[in-house]
């Protein structure tokens, strides 16, 4: 899947696949596309005006933080992990899973400039709040580690290729252990942001919906939810199928098993640092510090035991039984008269036609 001795992708044949899986995340996402601009926000800047100052402040900062984590996250995985994959269709997922990615952070764009008076303002804040910008480091470092080996491989193969002498250029030689292993840590990275972060902040979004309050935003992150489950499913996917179809990331999911553990506990640790700077000014019907908390452990007790990391923080149930609606994205139904219908069906067309049930004309 990465990494393959025999070099990167050249010729894209789609004809014959060595993980149909990641085809069926490529066709999957490409039939769930949608674009911002088809969701209004007008009823959105009324219920600004009228919030209370909690509500806004945890509002504004929620989607501030949503913003910088998908910076982030619309350009990285093209970036890092297009150079390493080794088949074609894995090839094709990470790039609509980037486009998508880069879809979401438009978005964000998108809402921030149609509530505020002041767009720039919000944006420039982003810098200054010092919980998003280290959470954002964290993230960052696994991305750039791997980024920079990329780099390093490349600029050695081209100068090698040139026919200058290798003792000349071994500081830019990268072994295949610390490529293998910087890979194996920014998918781990890339997963406590799909499976926690991402899924954390959409109980925020989703939960000023319950109250009745940004419907219009509350509708993009049902669309973008839909989309994160999907990257969530698909990073496990090739999280768990690298181990079980590579010896050498086989070996360094071993070696690294205390490194993933602790990444993924400071996920977890951060993510409760957030819900405490969130709620620091109040709170909103049905959404508070210990409530998020709570939700950051359920999650982290479902996500994590799909990778294999075991993490058990007690929590028999979730504390917000009203999110299932929300994940459950098959069963969300939109009254029309109300609201903006963001259901899209796939897969509705068929070529396949039963003759015996068509009526006699």
């Amino acid at each position: 899947m990465f990494l393959d001795p025999a070099g990167s992708v050249t010729i894209q044949r789609y004809d014959d696949f060595a993980f149909p899986k990641a085809s069926q995340f490529t066709k999957a996402q490409r039939g769930a596309f949608w674009i911002p601009d088809e969701v209004t926000l007008t009823k959105d800047k009324i219920d600004y005006s009228r919030a209370d100052d909690a509500s806004k402040f945890i509002f504004t900062q929620n989607l501030l933080r949503q913003t910088a984590l998908d910076s982030e996250q619309g350009r990285a995985p093209v970036q890092i992990f297009t150079p390493v994959s080794s088949v074609p269709e894995v090839e094709a997922w990470v790039q609509w899973w980037s486009a998508f990615e880069q879809i979401h952070s438009e978005s964000y764009s998108h809402i921030i400039r149609n509530i505020y008076q002041m767009p720039s303002d919000q944006f420039n804040s982003i810098h200054d709040t010092a919980e998003i910008v280290t959470m954002l480091s964290g993230i960052d470092k696994y991305y750039s580690d791997l980024h920079i080996l990329n780099c390093k491989k490349a600029l050695y193969e081209k100068i090698r290729a040139a026919g200058e002498s290798p003792e000349f250029i071994k500081f830019l030689e990268v072994s295949e252990h610390d490529h293998v292993k910087a890979v194996y840590l920014a998918l781990i990275a890339s997963y406590g942001l799909e499976a926690i972060r991402f899924m954390v902040s959409f109980c925020t979004s989703l939960g000023m919906v319950e109250n009745k309050l940004f419907i219009g935003n509350g509708n993009i992150i049902s669309l973008i939810l839909a989309d994160e489950l999907l990257h969530t499913d698909a990073t496990a996917w090739m999280i768990n199928t690298v181990i079980k179809t590579d010896p050498r990331f086989a070996e360094i999911a071993h070696e690294c098993q205390k490194e993933v553990n602790d990444m993924l506990l400071d996920v977890v640790d951060e993510e409760k640092g957030w819900a405490h700077y969130q709620f620091k000014k109040g709170t909103v019907l049905g959404l508070n510090e210990k409530i998020m908390c709570m939700q950051v452990d359920w999650t982290a007790q479902e996500r994590f035991k799909v990778i294999g990391v075991k993490y058990d923080a007690g929590i028999k149930s979730t504390p917000l039984p009203w999110m299932n609606k929300h994940l459950n994205t098959n069963k969300t139904q939109t009254a029309l008269q109300e609201n903006e219908s963001v259901s899209y069906i796939l897969g509705s067309m068929t070529t396949h036609v039963e003759y015996d049930r068509l009526p006699n004309l």
